[in-house]
């Protein structure tokens, strides 16, 4: 399971420095920025070198096959997944208010959707010895 998490972690690092990388990428030839474009600038420039080091860390943890247990680490793995997302939050927002309704709201619509449809239907077989028996309507009717 320790291998398993370190390979999570280290793709999540390497995935929140690419979309650093991606939204500060526009806003360095930009003649001026407005306050969610400074946010964004810099949340990355301080989680994109603390992302790098995590990486490096995690590597070290995957020779070694456990996960580290130093103080700083727990708190570098904090500040920079914390001020990465405050910069896609950041970034979202300079690129237009409307995308964060429409994402929520299509979040509420997928949720609220599971409980729209009704609970599976149950049919009754009778069975090879004249006693019914009960299945979903997704089972399979020879078994």
């Amino acid at each position: 399971m320790t291998q398993e998490v370190l390979g999570q972690l280290g793709l999540i690092y390497g995935g929140l420095i690419l979309i650093g990388v991606y939204r500060v990428q526009p806003f360095l030839t930009a003649p001026s920025l407005d306050a969610s474009a400074k946010v964004t600038i810099v949340s990355f420039a301080v989680a994109i070198p603390l992302l790098a080091a995590l990486v490096m860390v995690n590597r070290q943890e995957a020779f070694r096959g456990r996960l580290t247990t130093s103080r700083i680490v727990a708190v570098t793995r904090v500040v920079a997944q914390n001020c990465a997302f405050v910069g896609i939050v950041a970034g979202f927002w300079q690129a237009g208010i409307g995308i964060l309704p429409v994402s929520i709201q299509r979040q509420v619509v997928t949720v609220g959707s599971v409980q729209v449809y009704p609970p599976l239907r149950q049919i009754t077989l009778l069975g090879p010895a004249r006693h019914d028996v009960t299945r979903d309507t997704l089972g399979i009717l020879g078994a």
